[in-house]
């Protein structure tokens, strides 16, 4: 059996919150990037790096949920540097267009956005979209890589 090295230790347990984890972070001019961001996780992800000062986008399959989610995070954290960005990871020229639309440097990308279904078939592409997404889906997981390629990023 191999041995194991020293385990990782956090603060951090199963209660905590997003806000527990950003609470001493000051985010102010941190550009972010939360996929799946109009509900669930990925909604509570997205206020919490807003309340810490982030700059964030809402990448979203669905436009207009994404547009009431940031409504509601600007309500909810006073922020007004929450934007909304169309984002289908299952379509290879969606997420083309998305990268090439976006600015500036990028520091954090989240890849929150969840499979509905396990088979998806969109714009001439069959995409098992559950192992896509469980097993970093070259499609999903260019968005990350073409930041890097285009502005300074900075790296953890």
């Amino acid at each position: 059996m191999p041995a194991h090295g020293p385990l990782i230790t956090t603060r951090f347990d199963a209660a905590s919150t997003a806000d527990d984890i950003v609470a001493d972070e000051d985010l102010t001019r941190v550009r972010a990037i939360v996929t799946g961001a109009s509900s669930g996780i990925g909604l509570e992800t997205a206020r919490s790096l807003a309340r810490a000062g982030a700059q964030v986008t809402l990448a979203v399959r669905n436009p207009d949920a994404g547009a009431q989610a940031a409504r509601d995070i600007a309500t909810s954290t006073g922020s007004d540097d929450v934007h909304v960005a169309a984002l289908d990871l299952a379509d290879q020229a969606a997420v083309a267009s998305f990268v090439q639309s976006r600015t500036g440097p990028l520091r954090l990308l989240i890849n929150n956005a969840a499979a509905r279904g396990q088979l998806a078939i969109r714009h001439g592409c069959y995409l098992h979209v559950q192992y896509a997404r469980m097993h970093r889906c070259p499609r999903s997981s260019r968005v990350y890589p073409a930041f890097l390629s285009r502005q300074s990023v900075r790296r953890p």
